[in-house]
């Protein structure tokens, strides 16, 4: 598995959530615009407060995938790993891991890859592990075959 092929699929996956992010902010900016004040006073409030609070919602997002694409900028893709770390693509007896920010599963190469931040119970586990390994965790064992 290409640790550089798979950290530009993280990057490209952390910008289409911020895009995504983005274009809802644009539609609610541009519904409180269009929204008029109709002689249904309290509703016309009502849906004006509603609006303002899916926005600070969507802020609130942005700003933690602001920071992710920043923890993630800091990672050096081509560093290879002989202990499992920040940045650490790893292999294991349950399926690959890349310790880095917090998206959740994604398809590379038609494998799943669980992409998780050193901070996931599963990382701190496994953090300063070697290949050739193993651990308990939640019960079940876990070999680590792999770590670059």
């Amino acid at each position: 598995m290409n640790k550089k092929h798979l950290y530009s699929l993280v990057v490209n996956q952390l910008e289409e959530r911020l895009n995504a992010l983005s274009m809802l902010q644009d539609e609610l900016r541009e519904a409180l615009t269009k929204d008029s004040k109709s002689s249904a006073g309290d509703k016309y409030e009502t849906s004006r407060a509603m609006t303002h609070l899916e926005q600070e919602k969507l802020l609130q997002q942005q700003q933690v995938f602001k920071q992710m694409k920043a923890r993630l900028s800091s990672l050096d893709p081509e560093h290879t790993h002989k202990e499992i770390g920040f940045g650490s693509l790893v292999e294991t007896s349950h399926g690959w891991y890349f310790f880095s920010i917090a998206i959740g599963e994604i398809v590379f190469d038609q494998t799943p890859v669980f992409v998780l931040s050193n901070a996931a119970p599963l990382a701190q586990a496994l953090v300063g592990k070697k290949a050739g390994e193993k651990l308990v965790f939640q019960g079940k064992e876990i070999a680590i075959v792999g770590v670059c």
